[in-house]
């Protein structure tokens, strides 16, 4: 149940996160670039924890996301705090 529900999590949260990220931050600084691609790291490994502890959550949030009820990017802040200022840094470019 938990492959199933981080395979969920990394399809419809991480991996379209991360492509609108390469997307559109092409000509963010650099530094947003490293504090994106820093928090970005840590998302699988926060979201893994996340789906073991919660697995009810996991598969509300996955399909929060797939049905527009709430953005990739809130979970990935929510998962990982310390992607809040990176995120944060990254808006302003971000389309």
């Amino acid at each position: 149940m938990n492959e199933f529900l981080m395979s969920m999590l990394s399809i419809f949260v991480l991996e379209p996160f991360q492509a609108e990220l390469s997307e559109t931050l092409a000509s963010a600084p650099r530094e947003v670039i490293a504090q994106v691609t820093t928090c970005l790291g840590e998302a699988p490994a926060a979201l893994s924890e996340r789906v073991s502890e919660r697995w009810g959550w996991s598969a509300a949030t996955a399909l929060g996301v797939a049905f527009g009820m709430t953005s990739a990017e809130s979970v990935v802040a929510e998962v990982v705090p310390s992607c809040g200022p990176a995120i944060a840094a990254a808006r302003p470019y971000m389309g």
